[in-house]
């Protein structure tokens, strides 16, 4: 099903080596949560002692905005049967239909989840303009993908990299809201 190696710091290591390596828009996600405007009323300082700022598995500077903002979410609404971000594994292996492909993010719905739908697998796709339909070639190759996915069970949702860059909390709101409602 999914392979994922780990090698990312401990959380709540806030030092400057991880928080440098964020992506400046990361950065600024990070500042935005914990300003006195962002809708949370709760300890924002707790955050920052759970928080994994930076996982070296993400493979792109989106992939970590989205990463960074899924976990902001998961910290605020705590409304899902586990609500840890270490079920969303970036670059996981996934074997459908035949084909080895390689997810942004995999949801692993098994980690710590009683009860769960065993039947749920779900793949996020960041979706950044130079490798995603530029070209006929990689449309087909895209659909060909989604649909050999969706052959082996795997729901899958894409967000374009503007749509992450420019409101990453909505983006990782809908992932979040699509996980609770298939995990109710």
């Amino acid at each position: 099903m999914a392979n994922q190696k780990r090698k990312s710091h401990r959380a709540g290591e806030l030092d400057a080596l991880f928080f440098d390596k964020l992506p400046q828009r990361a950065k600024e996600i990070f500042f935005e949560f914990l300003s006195s405007e962002f809708p949370y009323d709760g300890d924002k300082a707790f955050f920052v002692d759970v928080a994994e700022f930076y996982n070296e598995d993400c493979e792109s500077p989106i992939e970590q905005i989205f990463y960074f903002a899924f976990q902001i979410i998961c910290f605020i609404r705590n409304d899902m049967p586990y609500t840890h971000y270490a079920n969303l594994l970036p670059q996981c292996e996934i074997l459908a239909n035949g084909n080895k492909y390689r997810a942004d993010f995999y949801f692993d719905p098994s980690c710590e989840i009683d009860n769960y739908d065993k039947s749920f697998k779900l793949i996020i796709e960041c979706d950044g303009h130079d490798f995603h339909e530029r070209t006929k070639a990689q449309v087909i190759k895209g659909n060909q993908r989604d649909y050999d996915l969706k052959i082996a069970g795997y729901d899958v949702l894409h967000f374009s990299g503007s749509q992450i860059y420019n409101e990453p909390f909505k983006c990782a709101e809908e992932a979040y809201n699509y996980i609770v409602t298939k995990l109710k």
